[in-house]
C-alpha cells in the first residue's frame, strides 16, 4: 500500500511502512527525474538515488512517483554506513567511492574527514564542527582551528545559509546541520530517522506513532501542544531537540528520572486472556444391566468421542448389547455396534446428540424422541458404527469433509 502527499514545491510517495520512499517536484506532468530512498529491515535509511516518474496507461496517462525499482530506472547515488545509533558515519557515491566520514563523541558530530582537496593553509581533509547548545552546526574549521565556514539559520532550522571565509576553497564537508541532522539537498528536508522534518514549515511530514496502541500517541491531555502529532518539540525549538523524530516526551521523562535520553521499551500488545481450561466430560452413566463395551472397540470409541463432544452435557446409556427380546441376533445392538443414550435434559439435547454422533464417525443415527422405532421403550438417541439399511444415515446431519 502506498500514499502520496504534496506541498507547494514537492510531491512525496510513502511506502507501506509509512516511510518516504520517493520525492520529486510538483506537479508531475512528464517523465521527470526524482529521488528515491532505500531503507534496511529496521527502517534506517541506507541509500538514496536517482529515478524517474512512471506513466500510467501510456500514451495519455498521468505521470506518478513509483518506488518500484524494476520500472523507475533507479540508480544508487549515495550509500551510507551507519553507527550504533543509526548516525551516518560514512557516505559513498553510487560506485562505492568514499565521499566523507563523520566523527562523533557522546552522540554529537565533532569532525568530518572528506575527499575534497585541501587549500594551501589546510592540506588536511580533517574539518572540526562546532555546534550550538541544540547541536546545530554553526562553524566549520580546518585542522588548525581556522574558520572555514560559518552557518546561520532561524529557530526551526529554516533559512539556512553558509558564510565561507577566504580559507574555504572546499565545499561544506557534510550535509548535517539543524540539530545535527542530515539535510537533503533535493528537498530541503531533514532526515530525523523515524520521520522527515520540513524546516520550511516547522513540522514533520508524517504523524508520530507508538508501538503501543493509543488514541493519540504520547499525548499529555493537560498540554494541548502534545495533541499535534506533526509538531516539532511542542513548537519550542530554542530549548528542546528531537534526537530521532519519535516520542519526545517519553525521552524527557526518562531523562528526569536519571535513565538518560532514551526510549522506554514498549511492552508487547496486550493479548486476550486465555480461555479457561475445559473440564473433563462427566463419565457415562449406564442403566443397570447395560454392559460397557471395551474402549478399544469401534462402539467404545464412538461412545467416548460422543461423550467428549457433548461435554458438559451428561449422557445416560440406556442400551448397548445386553440380551433383550427387542435386540434379536444379527441386529446392530446384538453385534455390539450400536448404543442408545439419553443426552442431558432429553429431547432438547437430542439434536446435539445426533450432531456429535455424526462428527464422531457414526454410520447411522436415529432421534427416537421425534422418530421412535416400533420397539422403543422411551425417548432416546440411537447411534451405530455402521450404516443403516440401504446405506441410510438416518437422522445424522451431514459432516463437512476437511479434504474438500
Amino acid at each position: 500500500m502506498q500514499a502520496t502527499f504534496r506541498d507547494d514545491v514537492n510531491q512525496y510517495l510513502y511506502n507501506g511502512e509509512g516511510q518516504v520512499c520517493a520525492m520529486g517536484p510538483a506537479p508531475l506532468n512528464s517523465i521527470t527525474a526524482v529521488t528515491q530512498y532505500i531503507y534496511d529491515a529496521e527502517g534506517s535509511r541506507v541509500a538514496k538515488g536517482s529515478a524517474h516518474t512512471v506513466q500510467l496507461d501510456p500514451p495519455n496517462g498521468s505521470y506518478v512517483l513509483s518506488c518500484d525499482t524494476s520500472v523507475n530506472g533507479f540508480t544508487v547515488t549515495n550509500a551510507y554506513v551507519l553507527g550504533p545509533g543509526n548516525e551516518q558515519l560514512t557516505e559513498t557515491d553510487g560506485n562505492g567511492v568514499w565521499k566523507h566520514t563523520n566523527v562523533y563523541a557522546a552522540g554529537a558530530l565533532i569532525a568530518t574527514y572528506d575527499s575534497q582537496p585541501g587549500n594551501t593553509s589546510n592540506p588536511s581533509p580533517l574539518h572540526f564542527q562546532l555546534a550550538d547548545w541544540l547541536g546545530t552546526r554553526r562553524v566549520q574549521t580546518d585542522y588548525a582551528g581556522n574558520t572555514e565556514v560559518s552557518f546561520t539559520s532561524l529557530p526551526f532550522g529554516d533559512q539556512l545559509s553558509s558564510l565561507p571565509t577566504a580559507l574555504a576553497t572546499a565545499e561544506d564537508a557534510t550535509e548535517h546541520h539543524f540539530t545535527g541532522k542530515e539535510r537533503d539537498t533535493e528537498s530541503g528536508n531533514d532526515y530525523f530517522g523515524a520521520r522527515y522534518y520540513a524546516s520550511s514549515m516547522g513540522r514533520f511530514l508524517s504523524p508520530d506513532w507508538s508501538a503501543k496502541e493509543e488514541p493519540v500517541p504520547y499525548a499529555k491531555l493537560d498540554n494541548p501542544q502534545t495533541l499535534n502529532l506533526y509538531a516539532y518539540v511542542l513548537n519550542n525549538p530554542l530549548s528542546k531537540v528531537d534526537p530521532d523524530g519519535h516520542d519526545f516526551w517519553d525521552k524527557v521523562g526518562n531523562l528526569l528520572h536519571g535513565k538518560g535520553w532514551v526510549d522506554t521499551p514498549r511492552p508487547p500488545l496486550a493479548q486476550p486472556p486465555a480461555p479457561p481450561p475445559v473440564p473433563p466430560p462427566p463419565p457415562l452413566k449406564f442403566k443397570p444391566n447395560v454392559p460397557a463395551p471395551a474402549p478399544n472397540t469401534g462402539l467404545g470409541k464412538l461412545m467416548q468421542c460422543t461423550n467428549n463432544c457433548m461435554n458438559p452435557i451428561p449422557i445416560k446409556v440406556t442400551s448397548t448389547n445386553e440380551k433383550t427380546p427387542v435386540h434379536p441376533e444379527g441386529t446392530p445392538h446384538a453385534k455390539g455396534e450400536a448404543w442408545d443414550f439419553q443426552p442431558g435434559s432429553g429431547k432438547p439435547d437430542s439434536s446435539a446428540g445426533m450432531m456429535c454422533s455424526a462428527q464422531c464417525g457414526a454410520g447411522f443415527g436415529q432421534n427416537e424422541y421425534t422418530h421412535p422405532s416400533p420397539h422403543a421403550t422411551g425417548g432416546h438417541d440411537h447411534a451405530q458404527t455402521g450404516p443403516g439399511l440401504g446405506g441410510s444415515r438416518g437422522d445424522l446431519p451431514p459432516v463437512n469433509d476437511p479434504k474438500q
